[in-house]
């Protein structure tokens, strides 16, 4: 079993972790960080990618989307998962209230009422894990290489990964380089190749810099490519410059 989070870095002005978080959010957060409709996806093939331990998949498949998850940790049991998304929680928690200035937790007036959120996504997901791997609903894989050919999905939502676990003078949450220029764009052609549609991702920023020095690379790769991308306002409410999200649409026909 992977470790959970092993160290905060000590820093009164950077947010830092040394590994990427597992924990995961509910479909009422999707809806607000994707600007996400389940009426408008019902009966469509929708992706969460990289999903950790969200009941997205949980709750979009009882509200009759298609809806699949892919994480790299789904070799793990149920029980393994559990415990490392409740140690995450915990940790990321103390963390954020270390540094406030650094999030935007207005429609949270408690700290319960946001842990409560990342319990009941956990809680969800916990109880449709099993079912879901046999139906095929939790899909080990890992970003750039995806195991799905190609126009799979209808759509492609990406939380949480991209852009927020860069290097710290990028934006990110480490120390290290893990995830450079190069994985962000292969990650996202890789999300766009097996999309039919569209692809969507929040954030585009961490919470350690007001403008994050990958997003205008990436925008500028995407200019070359048979898309077409906006930068779309989202109302959640979490790391505090975090108010858009990237939408990218595949020109019809190809």
């Amino acid at each position: 079993m992977i470790s959970p989070v092993q160290k905060l870095a000590d820093s009164k002005q950077r947010f830092l972790l040394s590994d990427v978080a597992f924990y995961g959010r509910t479909l009422n957060e999707y809806v607000e960080m994707f600007n996400f409709n389940p009426d408008e996806w019902e009966g469509k093939r929708v992706l969460d990618c990289a999903s950790g331990p969200a009941s997205f998949a949980a709750e979009a498949h009882q509200a009759g989307i298609k809806a699949v998850a892919c994480d790299p940790m789904y070799v793990h049991s149920a029980a393994d998962l559990i415990n490392r998304a409740e140690k995450d929680i915990e940790l990321c928690l103390s963390k954020t209230k270390e540094q406030r200035e650094l999030f935007d937790l207005s429609t949270c007036e408690k700290d319960t009422h946001y842990v409560a959120e990342k319990q009941r996504a956990l809680f969800n997901f916990s109880r449709d894990y099993s079912t879901g791997k046999e139906q095929g609903r939790y899909i080990n894989g890992s970003l750039p290489h995806l195991p799905f050919p190609d126009n799979r999905f209808d759509l492609v939502l990406s939380a949480h990964l991209l852009f927020v676990y860069a290097t710290k003078d990028n934006g990110g949450l480490f120390n290290e380089e893990r995830f450079p220029l190069s994985f962000h764009i292969e990650a996202i052609k890789e999300m766009i190749r097996v999309s039919s549609h569209e692809l969507r991702i929040y954030p585009l920023k961490g919470p350690n810099r007001s403008n994050h020095a990958l997003l205008s690379a990436v925008l500028e790769t995407l200019q070359k490519m048979p898309v077409e991308f906006e930068l779309v306002d989202v109302s959640y409410k979490d790391i505090a410059a975090a108010t858009q999200m990237l939408k990218i649409k595949k020109l019809s026909g190809v």
